[in-house]
């Protein structure tokens, strides 16, 4: 009975957590935007993600050592963001190949399942495995490379951005996004994790992937 009160005090405190409002656009995609004007221009925000700056005031130099610190700040946040994305991703694209029942060629019955993205590529360069029903295959591909990304199949990405926004304590500021519609708005986090996960692994697979077909 404890335990229970305890559960549902805590989820009580989350749900009358005050979330900070902060623009959709806030952190950006590439390190070179993080230019000492916009350091300048949103210092405002910078106590939200570093819990030890205290002070609102703008410092007026643009060489202020306040400005660089989160400068550096917005960069790290931007790193962890990427990662958490990239992360997600790929456990995404394991998931759906084991869907697939996409089995790593040469590997034991009870550990043939892909459990990493080095897996999943091994089965699709596998020419037994894309000879057989190639139409098929392709769409498996395109599946994994390019469909989880698209709209209601990209729940893990949605999720992963709730995630991430909720353990800083940070929500979008409605009164930035009320003049477009709010099911397309993707905010910055959405946006950073897209834009790592495109790099890393959808440009590294396809690359991988036609060589392989080419090669058939």
């Amino acid at each position: 009975m404890a335990a229970l009160s305890s559960t549902r005090s805590s989820e009580r405190d989350d749900c009358n957590t005050v979330k900070v409002k902060i623009p959709p656009k806030l952190l950006q995609i590439n390190e070179t935007s993080y230019t000492d004007k916009w350091s300048k221009d949103t210092f405002r925000y910078c106590h939200v993600f570093d819990k030890n700056i205290t002070t609102f005031t703008v410092p007026q130099s643009e060489t202020s050592n306040d400005l660089h610190l989160w400068k550096m700040k917005a960069k790290n946040l931007s790193h962890e963001i990427k990662n958490k994305g990239m992360i997600a991703g790929r456990e995404e694209i394991c998931r759906i190949a084991n869907q697939y029942n996409m089995k790593v060629p040469g590997r034991l019955n009870h550990n043939n399942k892909c459990t990493t993205i080095d897996d999943v590529l091994h089965v699709i360069v596998d020419k037994n495995w894309y000879r057989d029903n190639i139409h098929f295959k392709r769409c498996i591909i395109y599946h994994l490379l390019y469909g989880i990304t698209r709209s209601g199949n990209n729940t893990w990405l949605l999720n992963c951005e709730k995630q991430w926004m909720d353990n800083v304590g940070i929500m979008y500021d409605p009164s930035e996004i009320a003049a477009q519609r709010k099911t397309k708005v993707k905010g910055f986090v959405y946006s950073i994790m897209l834009s790592m996960f495109s790099n890393s692994t959808q440009k590294i697979s396809v690359r991988r992937c036609w060589n392989t077909m080419v090669s058939l």
